[in-house]
């Protein structure tokens, strides 16, 4: 098990309404089937921004 350091801007996020939604990943392993996934909680969207990762990944 580890963890990464990430940096960013700050973000500057605004609220949309979903359209559709498909995570074939998120269905396929029974986590959030399709129908769930057409009911989030929120949509957030974030116009690009960068991140950098800071590697190695430190052990815990």
């Amino acid at each position: 098990m580890g963890t990464y350091r990430v940096w960013h801007d700050r973000l500057d996020v605004k609220p949309a309404k979903l359209e559709s939604a498909r995570f074939g990943l998120l269905s396929r392993m029974k986590l959030v089937n399709e129908d769930e996934q057409q009911h989030p909680y929120s949509v957030l969207l974030q116009p690009i921004n960068e991140f950098t990762i800071y590697l190695p990944p430190t052990a815990l």
